[in-house]
């Protein structure tokens, strides 16, 4: 039976590369499994992108853990701006590597290339109800 769904729509993804998202979805109960399928709708118009943009473009640093916030900086470190910002993601793992629990935000203000600005990416929840060893900050270029 299914308990819940959810859509959520992606922007550009360089080749090769991967991206962490987080989301979180309600249900009545905790399911058996969970099923993640990634589709590209007969509509949707794909669009190549040479420039390369990448999540390797950019270097979080100072990430840490503040109430239900992850604070830290962000660099780009490529030599193109990303004129529509940038997707954070905050990704909560257990002492043996699992993924606990995660959280994303979005960053709609410029990063011009060599630029650091700081991010806060609001968990939405409470991380103190989650038992975790680390937590991990990947960020991508949103480009439209």
């Amino acid at each position: 039976a299914i308990l819940a769904s959810e859509e959520d729509v992606r922007g550009y993804i360089a080749a090769g590369d991967t991206i962490a998202q987080a989301s979180q979805i309600s249900c009545d109960s905790m399911p058996a499994s969970i099923e993640i399928v990634g589709v590209v709708p007969d509509d949707y118009n794909v669009v190549s992108n040479s420039s390369g943009r990448s999540s390797a473009d950019f270097t979080i640093s100072n990430a840490s853990l503040q109430g239900d916030s992850v604070t830290g900086e962000i660099t780009n470190n490529s030599t193109q701006d990303y004129d529509d910002g940038f997707v954070a993601t905050a990704i909560f793992r257990d002492s043996n590597g699992n993924i606990v629990t995660g959280a994303t935000d979005y960053y709609t203000n410029k990063i011009s290339a060599g630029e650091t600005t700081t991010f806060e990416i609001n968990c939405m929840f409470d991380p103190s109800e989650y038992s975790f060893e680390t937590i991990t900050v990947t960020a991508y270029g949103e480009s439209y």
